[in-house]
């Protein structure tokens, strides 16, 4: 006589194993669950554009990843030569969208 059911619940494919490369991108909270993760030795890319904490920025980076383009000085940097003093400036939009 049984006096139990024995149940095989099916395996979910969501699940993570020490095989899979893990890329998290997002917040703080990322950087903590990508750190608790390493601590148990799994392969994990954490936030390598920084920190991020919004869903339009994680797509814009995302679609950078996807399409293989990389940073590069040029596009994030503005070098200016005044007589013979160069000055290196950010190239990045400010809020207002405008360039500093």
């Amino acid at each position: 006589m049984n006096f139990r059911t024995v149940i095989e619940p099916p395996r979910h494919l969501g699940y993570l194993d020490h095989r899979q490369h893990l890329l998290l991108l997002g917040s703080c909270f990322v950087e903590n669950i990508g750190l608790w993760l390493q601590q148990r030795k799994f392969d994990v890319d954490i936030n390598p554009f920084g920190t991020l904490y919004n869903p339009e920025s994680i797509a814009r980076n995302w679609e950078r990843i996807v399409s293989g383009n990389s940073f590069t000085p040029m596009p994030c940097f503005r070098q200016t030569v005044c007589g013979t003093a160069t000055t290196t400036t950010r190239a990045f939009r400010d809020a207002t969208g405008t360039r500093p």
